[in-house]
């Protein structure tokens, strides 16, 4: 696991490569605007397009449609405290998945926030971007709230967009031991395409666009809204986290045709953590469960420079996930461990085909599978403890993290 520490509210932070440039093992390439190409350890890396083999969560609930997808268009790097990275199987702990492995956004809360602040970045190629947050503490609760609106013209032709996002979360306290969060996500983006040229095109005239590209006037649209909850209760060396979540996303998407489609998620999980000493050695085991389904409704249009031509393609997908985990890590080591897990998936993928004309492309496939860790982890420099000692200092201090850091 890496996790990158910097304070994002307070760096230059314009899209997914600002925080992740220099995590090893790890390849981000922008493409234009916020989105870019995310490979952790060769995963994904044919993709030229959104990314699959990773799973991206915030604060440990998942952010991906229910096939695997996610859009970086989506997230505003500036609105988290941190993030985290888990390689490969790593990412085992949140019930993932994915080859790649998983990222995982770390959001501000109220109690480690200033109660007002605001910012303004501006850049190259007319990159404007303003962004204000505010969040405190009011008995029992506490709360959060950012909202950032950009523009770009682009470095190349045909590469302009803007986009507005907002994340707000708000927790109640039960107890010292009990605490429920609620978290509302959501980002409507707009983003012309380039689109890919030669290599000659690239080297001598880099600025410019596909020119049928451009005559389709190809762009990526997308509206989006989470909503989702996590409620965790702590018991001596054990603790419970279960939740809930959310996703509509509706992704207007002119390009060699035009895409229009309507995608909602939802799903749930539970996951049991147990860190604790047996006979002086420390042990922790981490056992889950989590569904998520989704739909996608999707037509196709030809694309006549961006406006819907004749129908070309209907359909519904369904996507299925119901998986089971656990994995034990044993530290013969304070920093040296020995783990070993396992993972059930059971998945189903569902297409049914509403446009006829050219042959009934309906189907169904089902997957069962088992897959197995094994291995040691060295944690040269214990970030997990640095981050909880971090924490502890956020709750027992009235001064805001920034003023100590």
């Amino acid at each position: 696991m890496t996790s990158c520490p910097t304070l994002l509210s307070r760096t230059p932070v314009q899209h997914i490569k600002d925080i992740l440039n220099y995590v090893p093992g790890v390849i981000t390439q922008t493409r234009m605007g916020d989105d870019a190409r995310v490979s952790i350890r060769g995963s994904g890396l044919s993709r030229a397009y959104g990314i699959r083999g990773i799973s991206v969560l915030i604060d440990g609930v998942p952010m991906n449609t229910s096939d695997g997808l996610f859009d970086f268009f989506e997230i505003d790097p500036s609105a988290y405290r941190y993030v985290e990275i888990y390689r490969g199987g790593n990412a085992l702990r949140y019930g993932s998945n994915a080859l790649g492995g998983a990222i995982n956004l770390v959001t501000p809360t109220g109690r480690d926030t200033a109660p007002l602040d605001a910012r303004i970045d501006s850049g190259s190629f007319g990159y404007i971007k303003g962004q204000a947050s505010t969040g405190g503490i009011v008995g029992d609760f506490d709360y959060f709230a950012t909202v950032s609106a950009q523009s770009n013209k682009g470095y190349r032709d045909h590469s302009n967009g803007n986009a507005i996002r907002g994340n707000f979360n708000v927790s109640y306290r039960f107890s010292p031991n009990a605490e429920t969060r609620f978290y509302v996500t959501g980002a409507t983006t707009n983003q012309h395409i380039p689109g890919e040229v030669s290599k000659t095109s690239a080297l001598t005239s880099p600025r410019v666009a596909n020119p049928v590209w451009v005559a389709q006037d190809q762009q990526r649209n997308v509206d989006s809204l989470r909503v989702s909850n996590k409620t965790r209760f702590s018991f001596g060396d054990t603790a419970l986290e279960v939740g809930a979540f959310y996703n509509r996303r509706h992704v207007d998407h002119p390009i060699f045709q035009y895409t229009d489609f309507t995608v909602d998620d939802y799903g749930a999980f539970a996951r049991i953590v147990d860190d604790r000493s047996i006979g002086g050695t420390r042990n922790r085991l981490i056992v889950g469960t989590s569904i998520h389904n989704g739909k996608i409704d999707t037509n196709q249009y030809v694309n006549i420079a961006a406006t819907k031509g004749a129908l070309a393609a209907s359909m519904i997908d369904k996507s299925r996930n119901l998986s089971f985990y656990a994995e034990d890590s044993l530290f013969i080591l304070p920093k040296l461990s020995l783990a070993a897990g396992v993972q059930y998936l059971d998945a189903v993928r569902d297409r049914r085909d509403r446009f006829l004309s050219n042959g009934d492309q309906s189907g169904r496939e089902h997957f069962s599978l088992w897959s197995p860790k094994i291995g040691t982890l060295w944690d040269i420099y214990s970030l997990d403890r640095f981050w909880e000692g971090r924490d502890q200092k956020r709750h027992n201090s009235p001064v805001p993290l920034d003023s100590r850091w």
